[in-house]
């Protein structure tokens, strides 16, 4: 089980389906999603200031964080 999908599971659904009762407990699950989502984007652009790093292993974490921010999420394949 990839992480996602554990975060998915800890949420709980997030599409609404037009019951009322239901659609209320989803937009909480997003609102949850949406804040964590924030969180780890910012945790992601502290790192990539260390791309500016005369250490070669914080160097290599900045510019991947930096990719991430800027490119095709800079993922290696």
């Amino acid at each position: 089980m990839e992480i996602a999908d554990v975060v998915r599971k800890l949420v709980g659904p997030i599409d609404p389906i037009g019951e009322t009762l239901t659609d209320e407990k989803r937009y909480e699950n997003l609102l949850q999603l949406i804040k964590l989502t924030d969180e780890l984007i910012t945790d992601v652009a502290r790192v990539r200031i260390c791309r500016y790093s005369h250490q070669a292993s914080i160097k290599k974490a900045g510019e991947l964080a930096y990719r991430a921010m800027t490119d095709d999420f800079g993922i290696p394949q």
